[in-house]
């Protein structure tokens, strides 16, 4: 993964952003750019009181519950979660809320958890000074996007939807490895089957899309790339 962050920057701040002192200023306001391609989740740097979108932007019906919208509106949600809490690996006492049942909603304990540590990928992949300052300056929220709505970025916060718009989220227990994935290509991990993350949406991975818009990264038109318009269930 730290690989394919460091190319992300480079791809859009040119060859001098290196493992070690990458040039690249920090830009909190990154411009929407949604690309519609279902059936997958729709990610977007749009600020949370975004005009209401075109049908285009609505969730898939159930048939096809892969299909699930990012960008993000609506009134705030109750920041605490329903289900049963786990620990997760490395950081005893931090409780993360149950996976097991779609209707599991995040807790502001495990959005926080999962979210620093997508960070700490940040980090690992050799960003500035500056672009860190940038993500520590984050604020995150837990809210009812609605529809097919994931998360949103506007300057410096970051939404998230409750419930990962009803398909349930996955929380991983050891978000520093990608054990319950393999690789499907040189920017895109699978979910492994029997692993909890198969059909549920990777909030690591949203939050790390999130996070690259405060770091001025746009979306891009091309699956596969975390930065891409859409996400699959069980993609990493």
């Amino acid at each position: 993964m730290k690989p394919i962050l460091r190319r992300l920057l480079a791809s859009v701040f040119g060859n001098e952003t290196s493992e070690t002192n990458p040039v690249a200023k920090p830009h909190p306001d990154a411009s929407p750019n949604v690309d519609t391609l279902e059936p997958r989740v729709l990610f977007s740097g749009a600020p949370l009181e975004a005009p209401e979108q075109d049908a285009s932007a609505e969730a898939e019906p159930d048939g096809a519950p892969e299909a699930v919208d990012a960008m993000g509106q609506g009134p705030a949600g109750d920041q605490t979660g329903s289900g049963q809490d786990q620990t997760v690996a490395g950081d005893e006492g931090v409780s993360l809320v149950d996976t097991n049942s779609a209707a599991a909603t995040l807790n502001a304990e495990t959005l926080q958890t999962i979210a620093d540590a997508a960070k700490q990928r940040w980090i690992d992949s050799g960003i500035s000074a500056e672009q860190l300052a940038a993500l520590n300056s984050v604020t995150y929220q837990i809210s009812d996007l609605g529809g097919n709505h994931l998360g949103s970025t506007s300057e410096n916060l970051i939404a998230i939807d409750d419930d990962g718009a009803s398909r349930g989220w996955f929380v991983d227990l050891t978000p520093a490895v990608d054990e319950e994935f393999g690789a499907d290509s040189p920017t895109r991990l699978l979910a492994l089957s029997d692993t909890g993350a198969e059909q549920r949406i990777d909030l690591l991975t949203v939050l790390l899309h999130e996070q690259g818009h405060i770091l001025s990264l746009p979306d891009v038109g091309s699956t596969g790339s975390l930065m891409s318009g859409s996400l699959s269930a069980g993609n990493r």
